[in-house]
């Protein structure tokens, strides 16, 4: 997780920049329903194309050039993170005895 940290710090995000990262983890299509996934599937990739125009458009090159690519990277080393910190819980505390809102976000 530090490890982590440190390559984003190293990135020097624009505050858009990070909350478009995290809305794209947020609204990932394996959250949800059967039924949803085309929706949030079209949404993420809308959130995507707006980091993608945001980084194209904030960050002269040859800095920005690989940052889309890095975000991306980091995404999916942020999803490991999660699912891990998940199982920790899990092991911690009985998803039974939760009540259902934060049942249904950690599963």
């Amino acid at each position: 997780m530090l490890k982590f940290h440190i390559n984003l710090k190293k990135l020097q995000l624009h505050e858009a920049e990070y909350i478009l990262l995290q809305t794209m983890l947020l609204f990932s299509p394996g959250h949800t329903s059967a039924a949803q996934r085309d929706f949030v599937d079209r949404f993420q990739e809308k959130v995507a194309l707006t980091l993608k125009s945001y980084i194209d458009h904030q960050h002269p090159m040859p800095e920005g050039r690989f940052l889309y690519a890095k975000l991306l990277l980091l995404l999916t080393e942020l999803q490991t993170l999660k699912v891990e910190n998940m199982r920790q819980i899990l092991h911690i505390q009985d998803l039974s005895s939760m009540t259902p809102l934060l049942s249904e976000i950690i599963s």
